[in-house]
């Protein structure tokens, strides 16, 4: 786990991730990642499953948290990260192994709090809103407007 005075460099944001070389125990499995939306429609998680083959069933799945927005990512060494948008001021970052969340905070880490939210918005397509320049949410209005809302 890399230390939280190194942050992993994260580029390559998608919403589905398979890796054929997924390292479990002392063999090499297939690994999938994908973008999960809950059943309300509302917010997102990354999920994980892995199996033997390709063609083989896949293992139960492990989850992260919901959050507004999640995508899937690779550092510069090549390792899995899961990335997601937990309100409008912060991330959690995890590992491809699911373990070892990391909050990203924009108060603390403004400026890796930004290219956070520049992977967020390459995957999902997303603008800023017109109002105040916050992250628009699937339902038109703005994150910071939905949280003065609330």
């Amino acid at each position: 786990m890399k230390t939280k005075n190194k942050r992993p460099t994260l580029s390559q944001p998608s919403k589905l991730v398979e890796r054929n070389d997924w390292p479990s125990g002392i063999r090499r499995v297939y690994a999938r990642f994908e973008v999960q939306l809950d059943p309300n429609q509302r917010r997102e998680r990354v999920s994980r499953q892995t199996a033997e083959t390709r063609d083989a069933a896949m293992s139960h799945p492990k989850r992260t948290a919901y959050g507004l927005y999640a995508c899937i990512a690779t550092d510069e060494d090549g390792h899995t990260w899961c990335v997601v948008m937990r309100n409008a001021h912060s991330f959690t970052l995890t590992f491809g192994t699911m373990q070892g969340v990391e909050v990203i905070a924009a108060s603390e880490e403004p400026s890796y709090f930004r290219r956070l939210l520049e992977l967020i918005e390459a995957t999902h397509g997303l603008g800023r809103c017109a109002c105040c320049g916050s992250l628009a949410h699937r339902d038109g209005r703005c994150v910071t407007q939905r949280r003065i809302e609330a």
